[in-house]
């Protein structure tokens, strides 16, 4: 079963409250480009509160993109993975991952994942 490390929740609700502000601001005075731009930040808030930026089980770890695909594939088979001074690395090349956006809790449990793997 793949585990899922998530983006950080505060981030997507500050883009959806953002979002609403503007859409009710675009509203008032009317339609204009602000509307667009509300409703883009609307989706992505969502996107961010539903979404998961990383899957990984026992034979591979998927970097996902905020729509659900998958960028990047690392396999624990093929790559040499590792955890060196709380950051990953796969075949000595980081793997790069904003941390910031990310639930540190989930994020915590890959990091150990890689390390029980290693051991």
């Amino acid at each position: 079963m793949k585990e899922n490390v998530t983006y950080n929740k505060v981030f997507g609700i500050s883009l959806i409250a953002g979002s609403l502000f503007i859409l009710a601001v675009s509203f008032i005075i009317g339609f204009s480009m602000n509307t667009v731009t509300g409703g883009l930040l609307l989706v992505m808030g969502i996107l961010y509160l539903n979404g998961a930026a990383i899957k990984y089980d026992d034979n591979e770890i998927l970097l996902k993109n905020l729509f659900g695909g998958t960028v990047r594939a690392y396999s624990f088979s093929s790559d040499k993975i590792e955890m060196r001074d709380g950051i990953m690395y796969s075949n000595d090349s980081k793997i790069r991952v904003a941390s910031f956006f990310l639930n540190k809790n989930e994020l915590c449990r890959l990091h150990d994942h890689i390390q029980n793997k290693n051991t």
